[in-house]
């Protein structure tokens, strides 16, 4: 509400409303149009829109429409507006009703067609238009909570790395990560067992702490004289000098919490 109060300052109209507004809210449940269609007809609504960090927003500028090398393409199935086939659905199964609430449920469904071996295209003739709203307590709660669900479902690294949104890590950051995860498994088959293994339970462990509404720290938490401690800070202190400058630095940022 405060970035609201701050943008309708760009025009007398919406301050008229949102003043107009302030002086109701207490006396009455009656919603109060914001923006209209001719606003949006007229691209006045523009006053009242503001950049956000969503992958989306920089996806074409850096893996064009057809998202060509993206690692995490299901993350633009956004139900709000989106196509896909009949068949596609026919194969890979149709939404999952277990989840109940807010979030995470699109992802699921997306995850899935693109391990069915879906196209993701972006196709920037087909605009939708959201209007952004906070997030109550027990929003937040339904979409962990989802995550969770989902996560549980689908316990690979190409699902697990979207726990490093919750640190506000970019997309282009998780990535990046996911390429050079890969990667280390395809050089080091046999190599970084215990990192990787901490990594993934680690990954795990922030949505499942997210879930339970437990602190998110020490998420791998061993004696500090272990075996196992001493190999994954041996292993992990490699990984900058060959090349996993990324990787090394979304486990560093959860590793020490």
């Amino acid at each position: 509400m405060a970035h609201l109060k701050e943008l309708v300052g760009r025009d007398p109209e919406y301050r008229r409303l949102y003043e107009n507004y302030e002086q109701t809210k207490q006396h009455s449940n009656v919603p109060c149009p914001l923006v209209t269609k001719e606003d949006i007809d007229t691209n006045r609504f523009q006053r009242l829109s503001f950049p956000n960090r969503y992958f989306l927003n920089s996806g074409l500028k850096h893996f064009g429409e057809r998202l060509e090398g993206f690692t995490l393409p299901y993350i633009a199935f956004l139900s709000g507006n989106v196509s896909v086939r009949k068949a596609q659905l026919k194969k890979s199964g149709y939404f999952d009703e277990t989840f109940v609430g807010y979030g995470a449920e699109d992802w699921e469904l997306g995850y899935r067609l693109y391990k069915n071996g879906a196209q993701f295209v972006l196709d920037s003739s087909t605009v939708a238009y959201h209007q952004e709203h906070g997030m109550s307590k027990r929003k937040v709660k339904e979409q962990w909570g989802n995550h969770y669900r989902f996560v549980k479902k689908h316990p690979n690294i190409d699902v697990l790395i979207l726990s490093l949104e919750w640190k506000e890590l970019p997309f282009m950051h998780m990535h990046r990560t996911l390429v050079e995860y890969k990667a280390l498994e395809k050089r080091f088959p046999d190599e970084y067992k215990e990192f990787k293994h901490a990594f993934r339970v680690m990954l795990f462990r922030i949505i499942e702490y997210l879930n339970s509404g437990q602190p998110v720290t020490k998420l791998y938490d061993l004696p500090g004289g272990s075996e196992e401690r001493i190999k994954i800070i041996q292993q992990f202190e490699t990984l900058r000098s060959r090349g996993f400058d990324y990787l090394a630095s979304s486990f560093e940022q959860i590793y020490y919490l």
